[in-house]
């Protein structure tokens, strides 16, 4: 199975844990050489898809295909093909980054004649190179993610899998990552999932919002923001006007401002109040107007 051909398929996949159903009936079509960003709020389902997604958890109903072949049939060689990096990867912090991706070199059976050069491949790549004889407990947030990372790929696999990736990175660490993500995009499917619109907004071709279990969204962040269009409104509310708004008026931000009044930005289908004025849909409007809406139904 090449790089170029692997593509991933889910087929109404639906994931129950007793009475509780975590997901249900995702379709999706993911093809190589794009960054998908994953957005949703905590506990829409992101986790859960992508767990699937890795072969990790079996779907109660439906099918998901790597390259056409059911993943089942996969199963003992999925690891070859499916690097996954979940929220909470666990890192030794007494090796160092150096000694930790040789030995899990050595784990996944790479052969000795390249297993150091692929070390010290990917400890460039992922820039740490010069660093990559300190012990990792001594790393900062990123720098530990980025070792993790730099594990995932050993095996060079055509499809990368991250949950959550930039929790608790600086901007600087964000930045770093989404540009490494996107070198590991050319031949290869990227899938991370993220609360922060941001990232998506910089780094993904392709974005799919969940809410409650299901995708709502599935297509080019653009696409995304023009869903807001003719939704976003400002208006300067002073204090106990916001209980006037529409019903399912949504307030996004305020911005205090002098003589007690807040500029305040607001989803609404209507105008949310007599003087506010229309403004320009953002990727964070279209986003979150599905989710209120999601949330409604």
């Amino acid at each position: 199975m090449s790089n170029a051909t692997s593509a991933l398929r889910l087929s109404g996949v639906t994931k129950r844990y007793g009475d509780f159903t975590a997901v249900a009936q995702l379709s999706l079509n993911v093809e190589a050489g794009t960054i998908y960003g994953i957005l949703g709020p905590n506990g829409a389902g992101k986790t859960t898809m992508l767990r699937n997604l890795a072969g990790i958890l079996e779907p109660t109903v439906g099918a998901i295909r790597l390259g056409g072949v059911r993943l089942e049939k996969l199963r003992k060689y999925l690891a070859r093909y499916i690097g996954y990096l979940p929220q909470d990867y666990g890192l030794p912090g007494d090796l160092t980054a150096r000694e930790y991706l040789d030995y899990y070199a050595l784990l996944y059976g790479l052969p000795a004649e390249r297993r150091n050069e692929r070390v010290e491949k990917l400890l460039q790549e992922v820039g740490l190179g010069e660093r990559a004889n300190e012990k990792i407990g001594d790393y900062s947030g990123g720098m530990k993610q980025r070792v993790a990372v730099a594990r995932t790929l050993l095996r060079l696999p055509p499809v990368i899998i991250v949950d959550e990736p930039t929790v608790g990175l600086d901007p600087r660490e964000r930045i770093r990552f989404r540009n490494l993500l996107s070198r590991l995009s050319d031949g290869r499917i990227v899938l991370f999932s993220t609360h922060v619109v941001e990232d998506v907004e910089v780094a993904c071709e392709r974005v799919i919002v969940m809410a409650s279990g299901r995708i709502v969204f599935d297509g080019p962040p653009a696409e995304l923001s023009r869903i807001a269009e003719g939704r976003a409104w400002i208006a300067f509310l002073l204090p106990g006007e916001e209980k006037d708004l529409p019903a399912g008026a949504q307030i996004i931000d305020e911005v205090p401002q002098a003589g007690g009044a807040s500029m305040t930005r607001i989803l609404s289908h209507e105008r949310p109040h007599p003087d506010a004025t229309a403004d320009p849909p953002s990727l964070q409007d279209g986003y979150l107007w599905l989710v209120g809406q999601a949330e409604i139904v």
